[in-house]
């Protein structure tokens, strides 16, 4: 997909409902985030092909 054409800009927030399907990732992340604010840090990793939204999803 060229930058052009992609749904996605760069440095803001990507809107949720962009992720069908992804409730359960969406939701694991932020169990994440809110475990970590909580002064609780775990770990997680987002894995994946090259292109398929890693970086818009975090």
């Amino acid at each position: 997909m060229s930058p052009e054409s992609s749904l996605f800009t760069p440095g803001q927030p990507v809107p949720f409902e962009f992720f069908v399907g992804r409730v359960q990732e969406i939701e694991r992340l932020r169990s994440l985030v809110r475990a970590a604010a909580r002064g609780k840090f775990k770990i997680g990793f987002v894995t994946g092909e090259r292109g398929i939204g890693k970086t818009s999803l975090l």
